[in-house]
């Protein structure tokens, strides 16, 4: 079905913009971040009319110096994002420009609407009378594999998602499991394996939460997605470059919906540290000095000493890593590095280390430990006329802006309610839009993330 694009008559000129294919990737890419705490969790309406109020609409400085005060630029992006995300429509970012430019005739309304293929979650489907099937906003039911600590907050969170409902959990341990009750629970006693391969092959369930060990994620996630389901994985999604490759691949072949859960992508502070940077108005950015360290406890450091797949680095350097990742996507670094080392059984691990990452016109300071006696979690980002500082980088709801010779400025975006929210609401919209990857977090992002991570491995 081809999509039908309405917009408002009289703010249609900026869509001769997008003739330049450059600009229409730095818009797109731009608009997401800025409109990202605006949009996500909203609801169509029973028609399947995007509605748009004055709350939506109102002015946003960052992307005023960006691009302009043109309303109709926020409408037009959310035509783009949802036909991007059709299933049906199988050309790129780049071809879109034509396109676009093609439907001026049918360009009409203070409103959108995009008509969309039906997706393949039964339950979220409803017909018309016309025997038309459109999507709903109807309930995704979550299983998660695994039975952790951070398995524990995402069903907490999960609560709080409407729309979302957690109906099973797989482990070792019935036992352990029991705490997530009234869920479904698949318990084998032994590796949980064959409790994992029984939750992926339950029809009620319709998007998958991975919280196993970090070795263990490759596995499972190909296997949720021969099982047909969504997968939501937690960072770190893999441990090599090959293996984010091989996940890639398998995601785009099967074209299966996954996503790495770096939550602090997905909290209303780093829409606004990301609209800043972006407009401009701080410059280019030129040094970044991020750290996550914190004092685990000798009791609370099981998962960390597999010398397979433990470590600081992997478990708490992603973090910082991830803001590297994002704010840097360019020329690939020069890199060294340093580690402080315990050994363990069957090998030694990672407890703390700092590296430092050239890429040309961007350096970068990353510092992480698992046994910091002061808890630093940051991110500092120096711009040629001021900088931000992020506090509690992995999971921020506030950052201090200096300019030279001005009072810093705070800003301050608490999440609502928890750091898990967003992600998770994220994740549902994009299934129900039909999405195989998120703007957000895409795959490339996790694959560039773990050749970070190789680099500074190799050479620490």
């Amino acid at each position: 079905m081809e999509p039908v694009i309405m917009v408002m008559n009289d703010e249609i000129g900026c869509l001769d913009r997008f003739a330049d294919p450059t600009y229409l990737k730095t818009w797109y890419e731009a608009m997401w971040t800025i409109t990202e705490d605006l949009f996500c969790g909203k609801e169509d309406s029973e028609d399947d009319l995007y509605q748009i109020d004055d709350e939506l609409y109102a002015p946003i400085p960052a992307f005023d110096a960006a691009f302009g005060n043109d309303r109709g630029l926020v409408f037009i992006w959310l035509v783009v994002n949802r036909i991007l995300n059709d299933p049906t429509y199988d050309k790129t970012l780049e071809d879109f420009a034509p396109y676009l430019a093609g439907k001026k005739g049918v360009l009409t309304a203070g409103f959108l609407r995009h008509e969309v293929s039906s997706v393949n979650y039964p339950h979220t489907r409803q017909t018309t009378n016309e025997g038309e099937v459109k999507m709903s906003a109807s309930e995704i039911r979550w299983g998660i594999l695994g039975a952790g600590g951070i398995a524990k907050r995402f069903a907490a969170s999960l609560e709080t998602v409407e729309g979302a409902r957690l109906v099973a959990v797989s482990g070792r341990s019935a036992e352990r499991l029991a705490a997530f009750a009234p869920a479904r629970i698949y318990a084998d006693g032994s590796d949980g394996s064959s409790a994992h391969a029984s939750l992926l092959a339950d029809p009620e369930v319709d998007a998958i939460y991975l919280a196993l060990p970090h070795s263990m994620h490759l596995r499972w996630v190909l296997e949720a997605m021969r099982a047909g389901k969504p997968v939501l994985c937690e960072k770190p999604a893999v441990l090599t470059e090959a293996e984010a490759r091989q996940l890639a691949d398998a995601a785009r072949s099967s074209s299966a919906l996954f996503m790495e859960a770096m939550k602090c992508r997905f909290v209303p502070l780093h829409a606004r540290v990301r609209a800043l940077i972006d407009s401009g108005e701080l410059g280019r950015v030129c040094e970044l000095t991020c750290s996550q360290c914190v004092d685990y406890g000798e009791d609370n450091l099981r998962y960390l000493v597999n010398p397979v797949s433990g470590g600081a680095l992997y478990d708490l350097g992603c973090y910082p890593m991830s803001w590297v990742e994002e704010l840097t996507q360019g020329n690939e670094p020069q890199v060294s590095a340093r580690a402080n080392w315990r050994d363990v059984s069957g090998g030694r691990v990672d407890w703390s280390g700092d590296a430092n990452l050239d890429f040309g016109d961007v350096r970068a300071s990353v510092h992480w430990a698992g046994d910091s006696a002061e808890y630093d979690c940051s991110v500092l980002i120096r711009c040629e006329r001021g900088s931000v500082l992020v506090e509690r980088a992995h999971r921020p709801e506030r950052a201090v802006v200096s300019l030279p010779g001005m009072k810093d400025e705070v800003i301050s975006a608490p999440y609502d309610p928890d750091d898990f929210h967003g992600e998770i609401a994220h994740f549902c919209e994009l299934m129900r839009a039909g999405a195989t990857e998120s703007p957000v977090m895409p795959l490339a992002a996790t694959i560039r993330n773990a050749r970070l991570i190789d680099a500074v491995r190799a050479v620490m």
